[in-house]
């Protein structure tokens, strides 16, 4: 279910899969410029989640799917020879993605209720399995959020 459920509710992401980088892992600085630019094109806040949302969809199909195939491997070590190798890198995909979502979201949260500037110090700490980059495809997001009122 892991690989069809997210194409069934991004069917562009199909597209993908034909592009020879297609299945390439992207960075997290990648992921978050993109989620910040969906959920800036939203006119709502919910349409903000959503958007964002959409783009995690489209990009957790795009790691599945490169999981499923093995291209997580790297060229010293490829996924087949190190299971190791194959595991840290799609937790970081997985990670870096969920740090994304999370980003557009307060995004989305903050230009709702105080426009573009946040009026407090903020920080938003990854616990658990999220803050050490061991997520998983089935782990929970577990976030701390600290503010300086």
């Amino acid at each position: 279910r892991l690989a069809p459920d997210p194409l069934l509710r991004a069917p562009e992401a199909v597209a993908i899969l034909g592009d020879p980088d297609g299945l390439a892992p992207r960075g997290r600085d990648h992921l978050e410029q993109e989620v910040l630019a969906a959920v800036g094109r939203a006119e709502t806040a919910e349409g903000a989640v959503a958007a964002a949302r959409g783009v995690r969809r489209r990009e957790l199909f795009r790691t599945t799917a490169g999981d499923l195939i093995g291209s997580y491997g790297t060229e010293d070590s490829p996924a087949e020879e190190d299971p190791g190798a194959l595991v840290d890198r799609v937790g970081n995909a997985v990670t870096d993605l969920n740090a994304a979502t999370i980003a557009g979201a307060l995004r989305a949260a903050v230009r709702a209720e105080w426009g573009d500037t946040l009026p407090t110090r903020f920080a938003v700490i990854g616990m658990g399995r999220f803050g050490g980059h061991e997520l998983s495809y089935g782990s929970d997001a577990d976030v701390l959020f600290v503010h300086e009122p």
